[in-house]
């Protein structure tokens, strides 16, 4: 019988980005959830719109798949 993979992706590549960030900024402090989502956010944008680059659509790089 073979072994089969199943990759399972819980967050979002925006959501990761703006953890590591946060990781960076306040270490082991809590954050409000409010202002984890308006990061996030804020994140997620910036993301969609380099994937709108023309560079990145020309290479169909996508960032928040």
């Amino acid at each position: 019988m073979e072994n089969t993979t199943i990759k399972i992706k819980p967050f979002s590549n925006a959501e990761i980005l703006a953890g590591n960030a946060l990781g960076k900024l306040i270490g082991d402090e809590k954050i409000d959830p409010q202002t984890f989502k308006l990061i996030n956010a804020v994140v997620w944008n910036v993301c969609d719109q380099l994937e709108n680059i023309p560079e990145f659509k020309e290479h169909k790089i996508k960032i928040n798949d």
